[in-house]
């Protein structure tokens, strides 16, 4: 800054604070249908911001990855569905969903056969998606007669 002196002056240098850089935050899913995500947005550098992923009915969330791990710090990096992140530069997340598989087993004992149209006749065991009919066959043979289904559930597997 150039200036002509005709008087006697006073001049004061002001300084300002460099606002904090602005990143923004993407996130996304490995299935589009698999849930929902939030926490999108542009944030300052340094600042906490909370995201979260919600597993729609038949799938459950396995974790989130950063597509730049320089980027993003995840507070906690546990699995959680929700977490907080804190950018040091522009980044995308992505949320990590399976969907919930079931298992089908069919058998018989002597007098007849089973099937069903996902797995096809006399096969033993099929996988469905949660929450998907099924529709199972009995079929006695020429000297039996179909008394009636025995469903046992296991939770476990």
């Amino acid at each position: 800054y150039t200036f002509t002196i005709n008087s006697n002056t006073s001049i004061i240098a002001t300084f300002e604070p460099i606002p904090p850089s602005s990143y923004s935050l993407e996130t996304r899913k490995n299935i589009a249908d698999a849930g929902t995500t939030s926490g999108d947005g542009y944030f300052d550098e340094d600042t906490n911001r909370l995201i979260t992923a919600t597993p729609n009915t038949g799938y459950t969330f396995l974790g989130w990855v950063s597509e730049d791990p320089a980027t993003l710090t995840f507070t906690p990096n546990d699995g959680n569905s929700s977490a907080w992140v804190n950018l040091d530069g522009n980044t995308t997340v992505k949320a990590y969903f399976v969907e919930n598989v079931r298992k089908l087993e069919i058998t018989h004992g002597t007098g007849g056969t089973t099937a069903d149209i996902g797995i096809g006749t006399n096969k033993s065991l099929g996988t469905f998606s949660h929450g998907q009919s099924v529709l199972i066959k009995a079929n006695p043979d020429a000297n039996h007669t179909f008394a009636g289904w025995n469903i046992e559930k296991n939770i476990t597997n």
